[in-house]
């Protein structure tokens, strides 16, 4: 997240006016979307440690298949969200802004608005943890440590959480060069 918001910071400090939040309503629409664009973008430069696992736990979700209907929908639902994440590549944020200024920050630029239908998609609920409360009631032995080791790495990650918004606060400030 760090060299993600020191590129912003040296690439296009001042990129989005501070006025744009009193804009028209396209200005502000673009604007929030800017925004979404660099938290999406800084939770995939966090995660991107975890990518060589996700793939593995794609893969592995994807072959499982479970006697309760429900469950299995709720996982074939997972694996394309996961899908769809693994495939997420973000665009220079630097590069939008640019773009989205040359019409007035009225437009935001196609490939960022793919990019923010596709990391929508890829945060659809349900969440992993509460695929694990689903078939909790079906788990024994390894797999009851596996969940519990789950649920730790889920109350870690939500610890962490508050880190996205202070790192969200740097990166606008970064682009509006305050």
């Amino acid at each position: 997240m760090n060299a993600l918001i020191a590129h912003v910071a040296s690439s296009c400090p001042g990129a989005l006016p501070a006025d744009l939040q009193n804009g028209t309503a396209a200005q502000r629409r673009t604007l929030t979307s800017l925004i979404s664009e660099a938290d999406f973008e800084l939770v995939l430069a966090e995660v991107a440690p975890l990518r060589a696992m996700s793939v593995t736990w794609v893969r592995a979700l994807g072959r499982l298949h479970w006697s309760e209907p429900a469950i299995n929908r709720s996982m074939a639902t997972e694996v394309r969200k996961d899908e769809v994440a693994l495939t997420l590549r973000p665009p220079d944020l630097c590069t939008d802004a640019k773009a989205s200024a040359v019409g007035g920050f009225t437009t935001l630029p196609p490939d960022a608005a793919r990019f923010l239908k596709l990391a929508a998609l890829a945060n659809d609920p349900p969440a992993v943890i509460d695929l694990a409360e689903m078939v909790k009631p079906f788990i024994t032995g390894d797999e009851t440590r596996a969940f519990k080791q789950l649920r730790s790495l889920d109350a870690r990650f939500n610890r962490l959480s508050p880190r996205f918004g202070v790192a969200t606060a740097r990166m606008m400030r970064a682009l509006s060069g305050t």
